[in-house]
């Protein structure tokens, strides 16, 4: 079975698997350490962490990847952070890299007159369980519909698999577009794309 954690309820020694996690995915990006992971939980922002026995995935090639012993329990799988900022529905107000957006990494802490959500990233173990997206996505969409945000945007890599993924859980396509937003990442281009109308007024 997968579930959902807030990231308050994910136990600390469980910070290293969850860096290794996002690692895989970014390293090119932002070496994360669970001291970063520390400072981002300790934001106040959304982060939902999905969760599932590790009998999901292959435990010995991760381990040999990841250089840690994975138990015989719950993991986390997957990870979706997001960040809040005012912006008055004007997405140039946006920070134009991942690290000006996300304060290297640290995380800025919750904004107390936000109007907008910006899905960072959406991660997932490589070998987990390909629902483990997907229930990531159908959470932050039920969040947007009871949340007193204004604007949902993501911060996308340009990749047209993505851009169609996201659609695929009823994102628009902004065609808003940052050139150099990821540098050193495959694609360091950002696309937004849109769930702001999934936000009941």
């Amino acid at each position: 079975m997968l579930y959902i954690k807030e990231a308050t309820d994910v136990p600390k020694q469980q910070y290293a698997l969850l860096a290794q996690l996002l690692n895989t995915a970014w390293k090119e990006l932002i070496v994360t350490t669970p001291e970063h992971l520390e400072s981002r939980f300790a934001s106040g922002n959304k982060f939902l962490i999905v969760y599932g026995n590790s009998a999901f995935v292959d435990k010995e090639n991760l381990a040999q990847e990841y250089g840690i012993a994975l138990p015989n329990e719950d993991i986390p799988l997957g990870l979706l952070e997001t960040i809040t900022l005012r912006t008055n529905g004007v997405m140039d107000q946006v920070p134009k890299t991942y690290g000006e957006l996300t304060n290297n990494g640290l995380w800025k802490l919750l904004v107390e007159n936000a109007d907008t959500l910006i899905m960072v990233d959406a991660t997932k173990m490589p070998t987990g369980p390909k629902e483990v997206t997907g229930l990531m996505m159908n959470s932050v969409k039920e969040y947007l519909c009871q949340t007193s945000l204004e604007y949902a945007w993501t911060f996308t890599p340009d990749i047209e698999g993505v851009k169609k993924w996201h659609e695929s859980f009823g994102a628009k396509n902004s065609h808003y577009r940052i050139p150099n937003a990821r540098p050193n990442w495959k694609e360091p281009a950002v696309n937004f794309m849109d769930y702001s109308h999934l936000i009941k007024k």
